[in-house]
């Protein structure tokens, strides 16, 4: 499977829809009918949109995706979560299916679990493994994963955040822009991960550009609008 965090296939990087999952009668998560499709072909035609089937997935949600289907379009699109993206083994936040944060419990981090969990461990000085023993998963069902993982998780955080190797000055203004930091806090990031490039360094400075972010809401739309412009995922439509 594709992990959220890198450059897609730009057949993977169609639009897709972000809208809440209301539990039914059965306290199973159902979302509402979108209101238009992500469809590419802008016509005078209304959308027809009706469930086509229900997705089944390995990982990231306890429940099933509904997989939608625009008959004059004719388009087939999964509609995601609030925090999901396609493709993406975690969510970029803990949120429930319905749109509300989900707090971690035992004073755990907040980004356990999600996408930046890798820049999480290494900003405290833990490193993963460099070998895993391959083998089935544990009684705990908790897969452990090597450090050259971490570090490809890492570096697309940091590209995400215009703290990558390649990232210029102009990337970081579109990032302050979209998640609504100073330039000047990523400036100082992007020279400490210069200075002292160690993914202890990375991940602290990963994990510092989102303690910026306050307001979970706008923390996902900019994050979507980030992944974007980076090719991680299409654009995301919320509904």
């Amino acid at each position: 499977m594709i992990m959220s965090l890198s450059p897609k296939p730009v057949v993977s990087k169609r639009p897709f829809i972000v809208m809440a999952y209301v539990a039914n009668a059965k306290g199973i998560p159902r979302p509402q009918k979108p209101v238009k499709c992500p469809t590419l072909n802008h016509d005078n035609k209304s959308c027809l949109i009706y469930i086509e089937r229900w997705r089944k997935r390995l990982c990231g949600f306890s429940f099933r995706l509904a997989g939608m289907n625009c008959l004059p379009h004719s388009i087939s699109f999964t509609i995601y979560p609030p925090g999901a993206v396609p493709y993406g083994r975690q969510p970029l936040l803990l949120m429930d299916h319905a749109g509300g944060v989900v707090e971690p419990e035992n004073g755990e981090s907040s980004l356990l679990g999600t996408s930046f969990e890798a820049a999480a461990d290494a900003s405290k000085d833990h490193l993963w493994p460099e070998d895993v023993q391959l083998g089935p998963l544990p009684e705990d069902g908790v897969k452990m994963q090597s450090r050259r993982t971490q570090r490809r998780h890492i570096t697309g955080a940091l590209r995400l955040f215009g703290l990558g190797t390649h990232s210029t000055l102009k990337d970081r203004e579109v990032v302050a822009r979209h998640l609504n930091i100073g330039v000047a806090r990523l400036e100082g990031g992007a020279t400490k991960i210069r200075d002292g490039p160690s993914l202890i360094v990375q991940g602290m400075e990963a994990v510092r550009v989102l303690e910026q972010l306050s307001v979970i809401r706008l923390m996902m739309t900019g994050l979507l609008a980030l992944g974007t412009n980076q090719g991680y995922w299409g654009p995301a439509l919320l509904q």
